[in-house]
């Protein structure tokens, strides 16, 4: 696994570190003693994949000619530093990986039955990333396993600490949005189940993927949710917005909201829900 640095470090395309960077991600596996979590910590590690995808994509990277986009010598040679030091955190993964080869047995990968969703959004993730890749990488196909979750964390914390250089280095070019490509990925995404998981795996890794996520959540909700409401004695309520005689405008959408666990007594009044125009029904 000492190929990683060594050959990436002779490269002098920063396209080629990037290519060879995303394509990294794809070779680490999660051993057998990891936390049941670690399902989670993956697709975590695959949202840092997609996220220096995004990066890449919205910078042109792999089409570069940075000294003739405003960025400094000194710019231009830290970008290749960071993408460098990407590559190095992976060839300290592998490292861990050939340590404990001997002690693990060889079918010592994750011994819990994978969850079918995950797997889904996770390989998902990974195909987005790959397919803004425009040229091979430096490195033949290779697999490691790490076997101790906290090294993993470890290493999604240093790699998303590198992307946020990256980010700040070299700017998206003119009329690329990174928040457009982000909802444009989430848009792969069509159940609520998988956007709930990919909301939980961005957390602290991707907050724009994560922001994207969240606000197709909330445009397929349709209309408001109801739980546990009661009334007594000569209570009233409506559950649901009115539109009064006197609204004009149009039917606004608005965002939609959970009410639970309400309760009206006597002669009270409750709505739940909004109201368009003027008087309600409960108004006197």
């Amino acid at each position: 696994m000492t190929e990683i640095f060594g050959i990436a470090s002779g490269a002098s395309s920063i396209a080629s570190l990037f290519t060879t960077c995303v394509q990294c991600f794809g070779y680490v596996n999660a051993g057998k003693h990891c936390s049941r979590d670690v399902q989670t910590s993956l697709l975590r590690l695959s949202c840092a994949q997609l996220r220096l995808s995004r990066w890449g994509a919205s910078a042109a990277i792999e089409y570069p000619d940075l000294a003739n986009r405003g960025l400094s010598p000194v710019e231009i040679i830290q970008t290749k530093k960071n993408l460098l030091q990407i590559l190095a955190l992976f060839e300290h993964a592998a490292g861990l990986s050939e340590r404990y080869r001997v002690a693990v047995p060889a079918n010592g990968l994750m011994d819990t039955a994978p969850d079918i969703s995950h797997s889904k959004v996770r390989n998902k993730l990974a195909q987005l990333a790959k397919q803004r890749l425009k040229s091979a990488g430096l490195l033949r196909k290779m697999s490691w396993t790490l076997h101790d979750a906290a090294e993993l964390d470890k290493l999604i914390g240093g790699i998303v600490s590198l992307i946020e250089s990256l980010e700040f280095l070299v700017k998206p070019l003119q009329g690329l949005s990174v928040k457009q490509l982000a909802t444009t990925e989430v848009a792969e995404f069509q159940d609520d189940a998988s956007l709930g998981i990919l909301d939980e795996a961005a957390d602290n890794v991707d907050p724009v993927l994560q922001a994207c996520s969240r606000a197709a959540i909330s445009a397929s909700r349709v209309g408001h949710t109801y739980n546990n409401l009661r009334f007594q004695d000569n209570a009233r309520g409506l559950a649901g917005d009115s539109f009064l005689s006197d609204w004009r405008g149009a039917r606004p959408l608005g965002s939609s909201q959970v009410y639970g666990d309400a309760e009206a007594r006597g002669e009270s009044r409750m709505q739940l829900g909004n109201t368009y125009g003027g008087k309600g029904i409960f108004d006197d």
